[in-house]
């Protein structure tokens, strides 16, 4: 086909909400037998992304056409090729190529009859058509930042079932254990439901709190049951019946008991601990202490060390007190007292020259000692020197004669420690091989028997409930009331939103509920507990996210910022990790 006209572009955009689809629309026209985009052409579809929120959930298709001359196939390949040379534009400018779909339906799908030239070129088009997912309501917005945790399951109520749920949790339900309102057993098919909850991200989409008549609760997991007939009538358990529940754990906690709810906000503790098979006592495994080794450490004998004698040292010789500094200054308004004043001086000093004369006669004392100690010192120094190097000599030979003798006798004390306790050891490892392999065999043997095949993990919580609805694996987290206070989360906005404070040490949750003050108030919460209040809303379709970490003695106020479903997953996923 002859070019016979300049590339034409009329941009044609719109927005609607269709159903929960946000949607955008533009259309690009070209010229005869053409493909490519100019400058203005460039420049429209980047002002049609400018209004498009490439968050979420979003894809773009590209619809190609033609007009009808030339025949079925050329048009076809130029329909696809219009669509692709948009489809790169869009790249270019940021958009992943796996969220662009072309289609090309060539001539077959005109806007006007193709009977004059002006038809043509309305025909000769690339629609391009945006959609993002918007988000319903916040109940949207919490299906989708979980993951997949629900199963559902159609059985034969007459018969035993152990239906396996997605995340590893399972539920066993005997044969004849469904009644309906009525107290009338099930008949026909009944669907059961597994919900799980295993994870932070699919406990706070379910809206879930770790909460007991007040107190704080550490879960360890969670699911909900539920059964119903054929005509949708909700199914419960006999009065008389149990079923049993299997949740799987990383490494069981000691204190765990089983907990219900109907709503999953607050809890009731049946006080029934998980099942106690006498097969999942196992031996432990026997620890060996090796001996350790004791090198000889060798001390040398200080008592016969000869002391060191003391030399002579010249005493001090005192010196007499001067009269000067004796005499007392007499003021001008002391003359009256000054005969007085004078008296005193010659008695301190008389006073001074006794305790001199007392100094002095010591002193004659100590250097007549003294001339005898200078008398006998080269003596005695002597005597000593001929002593140590015989005491020096002495211990040179004594750490010979130790390390010649000592180290091979703790080598042989040390050999036979060691083959003593080897023998224990491996006696002990033989006697706990035999009872760890019939432990296993009885626990293998009473699992199959209770129906358990899929729960061999011995670190699984299995429970016998009696009742249908939420099912927690719990223990209570107790602290001394001086650790608690309540915690006061800012929020004066009127839009319904789900606000939750987790802890990030522990397994723990709490839903926040608003006061009447308008603000979010959370009592008895422990303060060593480091923790992270996440909240999140849905405005005009977008998710709108607040995190903000628990500090001591700082307010927490909600400060909402747009995102994506992902980022609320991810954000929640992560608090765990701080």
């Amino acid at each position: 086909m002859k070019r016979t006209a300049l590339l034409l572009i009329a941009p044609c955009i719109a927005l609607s909400l269709l159903g929960q689809q946000a949607e955008r629309r533009a259309v690009i026209h070209f010229a005869v037998d053409d493909h490519r985009l100019d400058a203005q052409a460039t420049q429209d579809i980047e002002a049609f992304l400018s209004g498009c929120v490439l968050n979420d959930e979003f894809n773009f298709t590209l619809l190609g056409h033609t007009d009808s001359d030339g025949g079925n196939g050329y048009n076809e390949v130029l329909a696809r090729n219009r669509a692709r040379t948009v489809r790169e534009q869009l790249v270019s400018s940021g958009v992943p190529a796996e969220r662009i779909t072309l289609q090309s339906f060539g001539e077959r799908r005109p806007l006007l009859a193709n009977t004059s030239a002006e038809e043509k070129q309305q025909n000769r088009r690339v629609e391009i058509l945006f959609t993002r997912a918007a988000l319903s309501g916040l109940a949207d917005l919490q299906r989708r930042i979980g993951s997949e945790r629900v199963t559902q399951q159609v059985i034969d109520p007459s018969m035993d079932h152990w239906i396996a749920g997605q995340q590893g949790s399972a539920v066993r339900l005997a044969a004849g254990s469904l009644f309906d309102a009525d107290g009338q057993p099930a008949d026909g098919p009944v669907q059961i439901t597994i919900t799980e909850a295993l994870a932070l991200n699919d406990m706070i989409a379910e809206g879930l709190s770790t909460v007991a008549n007040g107190r704080m609760l550490i879960t360890g997991g969670m699911l909900r049951v539920d059964a119903q007939d054929a005509r949708g009538r909700p199914l419960e358990l006999a009065a008389d019946a149990s079923m049993l529940v299997t949740l799987p754990a990383a490494m069981r906690q000691n204190g765990m008991t089983l907990f219900t709810s109907s709503t999953g906000a607050d809890w009731n503790d049946t006080r029934r601990a998980p099942m106690d098979l006498s097969a999942m006592k196992l031996p432990p495994r026997p620890q060996c202490a090796w001996p350790t080794y004791q090198p000889p450490f060798y001390k040398p004998d200080l008592s016969a060390k000869p002391p060191k004698p003391v030399e002579p040292v010249r005493p001090i010789e005192p010196q007499p007190p001067r009269r000067e500094s004796y005499r007392s200054s007499v003021r001008w308004y002391q003359f009256m007292s000054q005969s007085r004043i004078e008296a005193r001086d010659a008695q301190r000093y008389e006073a001074a020259m006794t305790i001199y004369e007392q100094k002095l006669a010591k002193y004659e004392e100590k250097m007549a000692a003294y001339h005898a100690d200078c008398r006998t010192w080269p003596e005695r120094w002597s005597r000593y020197k001929e002593s140590y190097a015989q005491w020096q000599n002495d211990t040179v030979c004594a750490r010979e004669a130790f390390w010649r003798t000592e180290p091979p006798k703790a080598e042989e004390r040390y050999k036979a420690q060691l083959d003593e306790r080897r023998a224990v050891c491996e006696e002990r490892e033989r006697v706990w091989r035999a009872e760890y392999e019939q432990a296993m065999q009885r626990h293998g043997r009473t699992l199959d028997s209770l129906g358990l095949t899929g729960a061999r993990d011995l670190g699984a919580y299995v429970f016998a409930a009696s009742q249908l609805g939420w099912i927690n694996c719990d223990r209570f987290y107790d602290v001394p009331a001086s650790q608690l206070h309540d915690l006061i989360v800012q929020d004066n906005d009127t839009t319904e939103e789900q606000v939750f404070l987790v802890f990030t040490g522990i397994n723990s949750m709490l839903r926040m509920q608003k006061e009447g003050t308008g603000h979010y108030i959370q009592h008895d919460v422990p303060r060593q507990e480091p923790a992270v209040v996440v909240a999140y809303k849905v405005v005009d379709g977008r998710a709108f996210l607040a995190r903000q970490v628990v500090a001591r003695g700082k307010p927490v106020k909600l400060d909402f910022v747009p995102s994506s479903i992902a980022e609320v997953r991810a954000t929640i996923q992560g608090l765990r990790n701080g």
